[in-house]
């Protein structure tokens, strides 16, 4: 269970009944809390293999359609550089 500590003026720590939601110190977690915080899976949703490979799909269909826009854009530009 979290524990609020208070720091004090010289320094110190000093326990506070306060509840973690209203600690205006510092809240001292175990190690199963902290690595329940920092575990991969309270930040990313687990894909299926079907799913990452949906996704990888679609940003190379976006980067497609872009490389393509910008070589018909190229082919239509009027400036060829020549001084003529």
């Amino acid at each position: 269970m979290a524990i609020c500590v208070v720091v004090n003026a010289d320094g110190t720590m000093t326990p506070s009944n306060a509840s973690p939601d209203q600690c205006t110190g510092y809240l001292m977690v175990t190690p199963q809390e902290f690595n329940s915080f920092t575990s991969a899976n309270s930040f990313f949703i687990p894909l299926t293999i079907e799913q990452g490979a949906l996704i990888g799909a679609a940003i190379l269909t976006v980067w497609a359609t872009a490389f393509g826009f910008r070589v018909v854009s190229r082919m239509l530009s009027t400036a060829t550089g020549d001084s003529e």
